[in-house]
């Protein structure tokens, strides 16, 4: 069962994709199912993560056994989530090889449980 959050905060977002470009790539973000740098996977939805016990685990999800063509291991992506007034990418990097981070702002992300 897929967890929108405490309230089902993040339940809109489901079957819904959000894009950015960066470095010449077309990312797409697609919470609760595939995420993708161009036309090949950087994960499927694992889940949320919190970073340290003292955060919401409701500020990172992770996408895991992506595409491992051409990378040591299957491609990964970790996404932060903060409040923001319309949900967007704002940052994508490639931290090491086929290893992803994305910086995601949404405004189911600002209510005061989740922001810590």
């Amino acid at each position: 069962e897929l967890d929108f959050g405490p309230e089902d905060e993040f339940y809109r977002m489901k079957g819904r994709c959000f894009t950015r470009d960066s470095g010449g790539e077309t990312y797409h973000l697609c919470p609760f199912g595939e995420s993708r740098q161009g036309h090949r996977s950087i994960g499927r939805w694992e889940g949320w993560v919190a970073q340290t016990e003292w955060h919401s685990k409701y500020r990172m999800m992770r996408f895991t056994g992506g595409d491992s063509l051409g990378c040591p291991q299957p491609r990964a992506l970790d996404v932060q989530v903060d409040c923001g007034v319309e949900e967007q990418i704002v940052r994508v990097e490639e931290l090491e090889m086929c290893k992803y981070s994305m910086l995601f702002l949404c405004p189911a992300a600002c209510t005061d449980d989740l922001l810590q």
